[in-house]
């Protein structure tokens, strides 16, 4: 399927409308989807929420938006780069939802991955918490965050094949994959366009086993997911209704160790890891109160590129060198020749 458009104007069309939630990728004023910015302006689309990292500044980015009043509301973290935007807001002009930035990441990526509502140490205490359900979990007091859910999301990435396969650049590669899996409709300005079948595959995995081992790595005790709801899985439970859904609350795993596998580890523990490998073994290495990651390559720090970590050494305690591994195939299937 070619989901290419000619321009950032087409892409839009018959897509914003006035009145929307929009999502905006970028951090500061990297890996902005400035076309889109750009054609948004001259759609003159209005009263827009904004849900975005920052506001831009004031000739750039969002900022063109705030200059041309067509938002009403920001949902942000970061908007201390934009003079017009304090104007509006200490004016009463316009409207602000302050979002701690782990949060505001993690409420887009919730949404992208069907879960409603979770909970998270960050705002307990502060006026981020005001009128959000707190509950204990081991002793420890959380706060219930709701997802982000855009009518549109606007991102910017490096390259896109025809079929809308992605590949962000380097710090890009930041609130954009966020803000493109929790939009109901999602536009990608990018750099370059390919075939299908020229960009490497990666592999991350899904359902509800990675999601516990992810929110334990992410410190998030519980989550709510439709998954397993009517079935035995959903059984002693709490459930509760969202939007008119039924979802059933989950507790992460937390292990005491992690035994993982990676393809390469620097000395600091930043991994990459090779294709389907990518599979568990990220969320099973952020989840573990140890981790211990066995590697077939170990180089010095520094070699391994920014862009090709994909887990960061922090995680990590300690790495063991296997160079050789029996690598066996579950169940091996052969295709018959004609006449064989």
């Amino acid at each position: 399927m070619n989901k290419v458009y000619p321009s950032a104007a087409k892409a839009l069309e018959g897509v914003v409308k006035d009145g929307q939630l929009l999502g905006v990728g970028g951090f500061g004023l990297c890996g902005i989807p400035e076309a889109l910015i750009e054609a948004l302006k001259e759609s003159g689309k209005q009263n827009l929420t904004a849900i975005s990292n920052n506001a831009g500044v004031d000739d750039f980015g969002l900022g063109k938006l705030l200059r041309t009043r067509q938002v009403k509301k920001m949902i942000s973290s970061y908007v201390g780069e934009n003079k017009e935007f304090e104007r509006q807001y200490l004016a009463g002009e316009l409207a602000v939802e302050f979002t701690p930035q782990g949060t505001l990441a993690e409420k887009l990526r919730a949404g992208g991955s069907g879960i409603p509502a979770f909970f998270t140490k960050t705002g307990v205490g502060t006026s981020v918490a005001d009128g959000k359900e707190l509950r204990e979990f081991d002793g420890e007091t959380y706060v219930m965050e709701r997802a982000l859910m855009p009518d549109v999301s606007l991102v910017k990435a490096q390259i896109a094949d025809k079929s809308g396969n992605l590949r962000f650049n380097l710090t890009a590669r930041n609130f954009n994959p966020a803000v493109a899996m929790a939009g109901k409709i999602c536009i990608v300005e990018v750099e370059q366009i390919v075939e299908v079948g020229e960009l490497a595959l990666e592999f991350t995995p899904q359902g509800t086993l990675a999601e516990k081992l992810r929110a334990g790595g992410a410190g998030i005790p519980a989550f709510f997911t439709k998954t397993g709801v009517g079935t035995q899985v959903a059984e002693g439970k709490e459930l509760r209704e969202f939007d008119g859904e039924t979802y059933v609350m989950e507790k992460s795993l937390v292990p005491d160790v992690s035994l993982v596998k990676a393809h390469v580890a620097d000395k600091s523990g930043n991994l990459r890891f090779n294709l389907t490998a990518r599979n568990f073994n990220p969320a099973a290495a952020m989840a573990g109160k140890i981790c211990i990651v066995e590697v077939e390559m170990i180089v010095e720090v520094g070699e391994l590129a920014p862009d090709d970590i994909h887990l960061p050494g922090i995680y990590v305690h300690r790495i063991v060198l296997n160079a050789n591994p029996e690598k066996r195939i579950e169940k091996r299937t052969i295709t018959e020749k004609a006449g064989v």
